[in-house]
């Protein structure tokens, strides 16, 4: 990100500290939640934990983040299985998760998980997983996968993609107050003691290419297109508006994104059954993307051969795709596979 941003960026941040010493913290929120926050900063846990004892409102909120969300922004986890003690409920689990996922705190995702939280819980349009390919980190997104998140989950905003929104989001730089300010809780700048620590000695370092590779290798459809018809691909190249709260970095699309996802598109997705069937839409190869998608990708084993049939398959379609032997006698044992999947619910 370039000097300029960042520029732009605490000169924001300054007048939003000048407005929260003036106008007191009514115009923020509650006094109470933000000493909560001010003691989790200082690394006070006794303090946190004082008050939570003492009858914190673990519902109200300071610079709209609750209890659960600064413990878990913060990355303080002994403080937040305190407040979890309070408020278990998937709901609070699922405020933790995100929040967690947001700003990279990797010990307290895996903490929240371990303690039932569904990793799959939609936050507005988004689940986890959504997240983490938007801020660009690709060991937030392994950690997700191995929990179980599905990464060719459609969102219920445009039908977009875990890839899609990876592909999208490499093209740009986070822009307060949306984005940097919920990965990187940047509303504490405006708190007694806190504008000393520059906002991006705490904001990760996004890599959107390695993220989209995490996908991709552990299945993610690289040809499934979204509500508009547009693919990863369109969105990598920018054939879409910008996503909300975001400005663009100043630079072109990736090509390295372009490239790989161009590589891949090429390659085709399911190769045998779409030479075999004809077409990569037929109910068939529908069935057996969504086979490979809900079994498949999800366990190590199935992960292996995903990798194997991607490399090898290829050249087999190459080679004899077109012949009529290889299409009958591929049908023939597809068919069968196809129907009893769909027997199994696929």
């Amino acid at each position: 990100m370039s000097t300029e941003f960042w520029t732009k960026l605490d000169n924001r941040l300054a007048r939003t500290a000048e407005l929260a010493a003036r106008d007191g913290v009514e115009r923020e929120g509650s006094l109470q939640v933000r000493e909560f926050a001010l003691a989790l900063w200082h690394r006070r846990d006794d303090e946190a934990i004082r008050l939570l004892r003492a009858g914190l409102d673990i519902e109200s909120s300071y610079h709209y983040n609750t209890p659960v969300e600064w413990a878990a922004g913060i990355g303080n986890v002994a403080v937040l299985r305190e407040v979890l003690k309070q408020d278990s409920s998937q709901q609070g689990l699922s405020r933790a998760l995100i929040t967690a996922v947001c700003c990279g705190q990797a010990a307290t995702v895996e903490y929240l998980l371990r303690s039932g939280a569904d990793v799959e819980r939609e936050d507005g349009f988004d689940t986890p997983l959504l997240k983490a390919c938007q801020f660009g980190n690709p060991e937030m997104v392994e950690t997700l996968i191995r929990a179980g998140a599905d990464v060719n989950r459609r969102s219920r905003y445009q039908g977009s993609t875990p890839l899609m929104i990876a592909s999208d989001y490499g093209r740009f730089v986070p822009h307060y107050p949306d984005a940097l300010y919920a990965s990187t809780l940047v509303y504490t700048t405006a708190l007694p003691d806190f504008t000393g620590r520059r906002v991006q000695d705490l904001a990760l370092v996004p890599n959107h290419m390695a993220a989209i590779a995490s996908l991709v290798r552990h299945g993610a459809d690289v040809l499934v297109r979204d509500d508009n018809g547009l693919t990863a691909l369109d969105y990598a190249s920018g054939r879409r508006s910008a996503p909300h709260g975001l400005v663009e970095s100043g630079n072109r699309p990736d090509p390295r994104i372009i490239e790989f996802l161009a590589q891949h598109q090429r390659r085709g997705g399911c190769f045998i059954a779409t030479a075999v069937y004809g077409s990569y839409d037929s109910s068939e190869v529908r069935v057996l993307r969504k086979f490979r998608d809900q079994h498949l990708a999800r366990t190590l084993r199935g992960r292996a051969f995903i990798g194997i049939y991607y490399v090898t398959s290829p050249y087999l379609v190459r080679a004899v795709g077109r012949q009529k032997w290889f299409i009958v006698a591929g049908r023939r044992f597809l068919n069968r596979l196809v129907a009893r999947l769909r027997q199994e619910g696929f």
